[in-house]
């Protein structure tokens, strides 16, 4: 018997299966890496089942040497982490005899879907990482210091990054665009306030140069405009009997030369949302690729396919192997509300 959910296809539009996938895919992946390049990597290559990365903690800072003391010295350590490769896939199929009778003329359109699907991977990949709900993937990863991307604490229950609640701060709610503007403030704060791994900033002011990436949930999607559209905002309230429209009124996010990528998304369901450093030196999330994606037919009078002869079920198919990991979380910050 056939195996599988089988799809009723046209008989003559095949040969615009591969073209309509192949621009298609490229067209959607392009596109993410657009909206996401500055807080996601994508394409790192890898040649096994398991890749293994690992960096530097800082190195020493310099002390004062007294007379009559010997030098002083410090050591420093390294983490280091891996990611596992998966395969991911999907065949579509079909009766023989459906393509030799019917004419339903879409098949290169739903095979355009399937394409955009894995162009989209990665931003899955992502969203269940900051989520940290799996589907997709097999398992959420943790980042180097042994816990999930946002967590006030490290592997060691120390402070993560020098700083009481790591890279977690509680939101004021997502009723204003005045509350989103602060939060985006309380963040960049937090993010200033890491230490690295000798109790010394971890960032220069001028890392804000660099921009930033909110992401958020797409229901509110009107507020985070208002706030990120350069809304301008009161300033200084008037005194009692004074006419608002008289104060003092700035444009709080311009004025502070922040440059800002929204990013709505409905794969954010709640009122929590991300702010991140574009462009860091290791990026908090990661696409590795084992092996690029593929097509593989089975149709047509002259195939060869025991699969086909002894079915009866023709189709095409995708596959990849792909992982996903999670780097220093130094440069994201979630505001949780």
């Amino acid at each position: 018997m056939p195996t599988g959910a089988v799809t009723t296809v046209a008989s003559d539009i095949y040969r615009a299966i591969r073209t309509d996938f192949v621009r298609t895919y490229k067209k959607t992946y392009e596109g993410l890496e657009a909206r996401l390049g500055g807080v996601m990597a994508f394409g790192k290559p890898s040649d096994k089942l398991t890749e293994y990365y690992g960096y530097f903690e800082s190195a020493p800072y310099a002390e004062r040497w007294d007379y009559g003391d010997d030098i002083p010295e410090k050591t420093f350590k390294s983490k280091a982490f891996n990611v596992t490769n998966y395969r991911f896939a999907r065949r579509v199929k079909w009766l023989e005899d459906d393509r030799d009778d019917e004419q339903l003329r879409d098949l290169p359109a739903q095979a355009a879907t399937t394409g955009e699907h894995f162009a989209i991977i990665p931003e899955i990949a992502r969203y269940e990482i900051l989520t940290a709900s799996a589907s997709l993937l097999a398992v959420i990863p943790n980042a180097p210091d042994g816990v999930a991307i946002a967590s006030a604490t490290d592997g060691d229950s120390a402070d993560r990054y020098g700083i009481s609640g790591g890279n977690i701060i509680t939101g004021g709610g997502v009723t204003s665009a005045q509350l989103i503007i602060t939060d985006i403030f309380a963040a960049i704060v937090r993010m200033l306030q890491f230490q690295d791994t000798e109790g010394q900033p971890l960032w220069n002011t001028n890392v804000l140069d660099k921009g930033l990436t909110i992401e958020y949930g797409v229901a509110n999607e009107e507020v985070f405009g208002r706030a990120l559209r350069q809304l301008r905002q009161v300033e200084t309230a008037g005194t009692a009997g004074t006419d608002l429209a008289a104060a003092a009124v700035t444009n709080f996010v311009k004025d502070y030369g922040l440059s800002i990528n929204a990013v709505p998304t409905q794969r954010i369901s709640d009122n929590d949302w991300w702010i991140s450093i574009n462009n860091p030196p290791v990026p908090t999330t990661f696409e590795q690729v084992r092996r690029p994606l593929r097509e593989r037919t089975a149709y047509g009078a002259d195939n060869n396919s025991d699969y086909v002869r002894t079915t009866g079920n023709e189709y095409v198919q995708w596959d990849a192997r792909l992982g996903f990991g999670v780097g220093p979380a130094y440069s994201i910050v979630k505001v949780n509300n």
